[in-house]
């Protein structure tokens, strides 16, 4: 049984590596990514497509991109940044999971953080850092 779930992740994984990269993406949007089934442990994404949203942080080049993983729950721990960009849902990010990805894992755009939210993000990481 765990050979035939291997089989199926090792297929969806090279699928996605054999698609063309995607170059439309920008820093502060908001997509869903499709992550490996051997991520699993993570437990990150939804579904047999393991889609989860980020927020592109960094765009490194056309093939690749720093992000933060999207979740629901609200945290008001320091590590955590919250914020709304869909009508009445507040979405938060753990700053310290910053995630390098390729481009072609992402799926499709969910929408766009707001310049000031973004801005409010890039220096809550810089005091992190600091």
């Amino acid at each position: 049984m765990k050979r035939k779930e291997s089989s199926q992740g090792h297929t969806k994984k090279t699928a996605i590596r054999n698609r063309k990269s995607t170059s439309r993406f920008q820093e502060g949007e908001i997509w869903f990514s499709r992550l490996a089934a051997y991520i699993k442990f993570k437990k990150v994404g939804k579904d047999n497509d393991y889609l989860c949203p980020f927020i592109i942080l960094r765009k490194l080049d056309s093939g690749l991109y720093l992000a933060l993983p999207l979740i629901k729950k609200r945290k008001t721990d320091p590590l955590y940044f919250s914020f709304t960009y869909e009508k009445g849902i507040i979405s938060t990010t753990d700053l310290s999971h910053i995630w390098l990805l390729a481009a072609g894992n992402l799926e499709y755009k969910s929408g766009t953080i707001s310049k000031a939210d973004f801005t409010l993000l890039k220096q809550k990481l810089r005091e992190l850092n600091s």
